[in-house]
Formats: structure tokens, C-alpha cells, sequence
């Protein structure tokens, strides 16, 4: 039976209340992990690519180039579920 690699990124959408003197420390402090959620909702999975493998060991090989293209092309499709799951 044929073996499929099906590649997904799961999306969050995390919100947090941070004492900060301006808008960029807050930013920062979330940057450093330093903060704590105040809320959490899953958005959902997004399948990014499927690929017919012949072994399990392909699994492991990673174009990088590949990936990233994949990711920028997902945040537009994250924008728009963020605006959609707000306006609910």
C-alpha cells in the first residue's frame, strides 16, 4: 500500500495582558516568553503539502527553501482565519 507524508501546521490564536510602559516592551516580553496566556483558541490545522513517499526513512529529508515558501504563504491564510474566528 502506497505511504503518503502529509505535512500541516497547526494555528493558535494566544492572547495576552502585559503591564509595559509602551506598546514595544510588551511586544518584547512576549518575544522573550516571559509572559503568560490569557486565552488560547486552536484555529485549526492547515494541510501544507502531501507527497507520495517510498519509505519512511524520506520522512526525514527537509527542503528548507521549500518549507519557508510554505510558511509565508500560510500567514496570509492565518491572517484571514484570525479575522474570521473575531468576527464570530
Amino acid at each position: 500500500m502506497p505511504k503518503f507524508l502529509v505535512e500541516t501546521i497547526s494555528t493558535h490564536k494566544c492572547q495576552y495582558i502585559i503591564d509595559a510602559e509602551k506598546a514595544e516592551y510588551a511586544l518584547d516580553t512576549i518575544t522573550m516568553g516571559e509572559a503568560d496566556e490569557t486565552n488560547q483558541a486552536w484555529l485549526g490545522e492547515t494541510i501544507v503539502s502531501i507527497q507520495l513517499i517510498d519509505r519512511a526513512e524520506n520522512v526525514l529529508e527537509v527542503d528548507p527553501i521549500d518549507a519557508a515558501k510554505q510558511i509565508d504563504a500560510l500567514f496570509v491564510q492565518i491572517d484571514k482565519l484570525t479575522q474570521i474566528k473575531d468576527e464570530e
